[in-house]
């Protein structure tokens, strides 16, 4: 889980160069942080919380298994 706040104000420029400005909240604030955070070269796992649920799928699922390629 990454922590995200629960409404944000994102001021932007459009494809004319004009500011433009969107307020969000919800679902919606999450995923223009999130995409923003892309923008930055920012991954999800970079800032994420540790998942027990994740780590435990990982060890049972993929620990120790090629990649492919390799």
């Amino acid at each position: 889980m990454v922590r995200a706040a629960l409404s944000v104000r994102v001021e932007y420029l459009d494809e004319r160069g004009e500011p433009q400005r969107v307020d969000a909240s919800g679902w919606y604030a999450r995923i223009l942080q999130h995409e923003i955070d892309h923008l930055s070269a920012i991954l999800h796992r970079s800032h994420a919380q540790p998942n027990i649920r994740f780590h435990g799928n990982w060890s049972r699922y993929w620990k120790g298994k090629p990649v492919a390629g390799e």
